[in-house]
């Protein structure tokens, strides 16, 4: 729990909200269980964020958090997407 909500509390945010601001605040705490729980759904729905949210802001926010990845994260989610076998 990070702000009150479960993770799929601010999946539901991210995806359905109509406030930016509060789709903004749900990439934040979706940050948050990925670095202190390494949520992979939460990684999934920040880039998902990044790649077709209508916001700039939201946008911003999620190349943010996926900038701030260390080199280890991203390897470890290279390999994730390998696994699963999902394509560019």
């Amino acid at each position: 729990v990070i702000d009150g909500k479960k993770a799929s509390d601010w999946i539901d945010i991210i995806v359905k909200d109509e406030s930016a601001r509060k789709r903004s605040l749900a990439v934040e705490a979706l940050t948050k269980f990925w670095i202190e729980k390494h949520n992979d759904q939460a990684i999934f729905y920040i880039g998902r964020a990044l790649r077709s949210d209508t916001s700039v802001a939201v946008r911003t926010q999620a190349a943010i958090a996926l900038g701030g990845l260390r080199p280890v994260e991203v390897k470890l989610l290279i390999e994730m997407k390998q696994n699963l076998g999902i394509k560019d």
